[in-house]
């Protein structure tokens, strides 16, 4: 999304230093229009080779035409994650994920959060070490 400063140039950034690196990685986009559309982009510009460790948001619900990040966390977990940090209720998104992946308090927010939320990024994980099982192969 434009608010979070992602856009193919940052992408092939963060494409183009884990391959530098030799890092093993998988890029993964937001499941809405913009999404899709830097998702086209990069596959274009990265070829057909490397675009094998790209892949779109995943979700569980076949249905839904459009999901983002934040759609992973049930109602009321961002809010609880939030309260738990002791930040304003109107923190961008990003920026509370940063705050609670540095947290001291992390294991413990993260233990509170709901099943929901835990079965909808279990799925993602599991999305991406298929994709990434299968990147390896070749």
């Amino acid at each position: 999304h434009d608010d979070a400063g992602l856009d193919l140039y940052s992408a092939e950034n963060f494409v183009l230093k884990p391959r530098g690196w030799r890092v093993k990685y998988v890029a993964m986009w937001d499941n809405d229009a913009e999404g899709k559309k830097e998702f086209a982009k990069a596959q274009g510009f990265f070829g057909e080779r490397e675009a094998k460790k790209f892949l779109l948001l995943p979700s569980e619900n076949l249905r839904k035409k459009s999901f983002i990040l934040q759609d992973l966390f049930a109602g009321g977990d961002l809010k609880m994650i939030k309260q738990e940090l002791g930040i304003p209720t109107n923190t961008a998104f990003e920026r509370t994920i940063l705050m609670l992946y540095f947290s001291d308090k992390r294991k413990e927010i993260l233990g509170k959060i709901s099943d929901n939320t835990k079965k909808a990024i279990k799925h993602v994980y599991t999305k991406i070490n298929e994709l990434y099982q299968g990147s390896q192969n070749s």
